[in-house]
């Protein structure tokens, strides 16, 4: 078994030092760990992009509430979010991770992490995504243009990160522009 408390750890080093060097192209290179990695270094990406975004007030709520983390359906990255997120505070909220089903209201979510997504059904609920300021991370090559926020695709070997900056504006999400840097930058709508 794994000490996750590690891959966090090397997850959050990569991302900081691709923030900090801003020079690595909005990548993550996979290291010669394994497919396992990827999964793992992708759910590690997902709870530290939350230090790079700023949420509407309306959506922060209650400093002493939870910051939620949703997934939509389950894959690898789903497996390896249980375990790395154990524990976990964001700005000092504790970290709460919620599985949502096909019907389930994602309102109450920061992050909404779409594994294994039909592309029509993701597109269908994108407008209330938007409304909701729910920040929504997949990695489908379709997934930003469709009306996603933020894309973990793995390109030549390299997760990258591909941000929808117009559908993070229409959600009043904020990006950092240290993560604006490492990312290719999309300025489209939903559809």
């Amino acid at each position: 078994m794994k000490n996750y408390a590690t891959i966090r750890r090397r997850a959050r080093l990569v991302l900081s030092c691709l923030v900090l060097a801003a020079v690595a192209g909005g990548s993550v290179a996979r290291g010669q760990d394994d497919v396992e990695d990827e999964y793992e270094i992708r759910a590690a990406m997902i709870l530290n992009m939350a230090r790079f975004v700023e949420w509407p007030g309306s959506k922060v709520g209650d400093p002493e509430g939870a910051f939620v983390i949703c997934e939509l359906g389950t894959d690898p990255v789903t497996a390896s979010l249980d375990k790395i997120l154990r524990g976990q505070a964001v700005s000092g909220r504790p970290v709460a991770l919620r599985h949502l089903n096909k019907d389930s209201a994602a309102g109450g979510c920061h992050i909404l992490y779409v594994a294994h997504a039909d592309r029509k059904l993701f597109e269908q609920m994108t407008v209330a995504l938007m409304k909701q300021a729910v920040l929504s991370v997949g990695y489908q090559d379709w997934f930003t243009s469709a009306g996603g926020v933020v894309s973990l695709p793995m390109v030549d070997d390299r997760i990258r990160i591909q941000v929808n900056l117009g559908v993070a504006q229409r959600s009043g999400l904020n990006f950092s522009s240290k993560l604006l840097r490492l990312a290719t930058v999309l300025h489209e709508g939903a559809l």
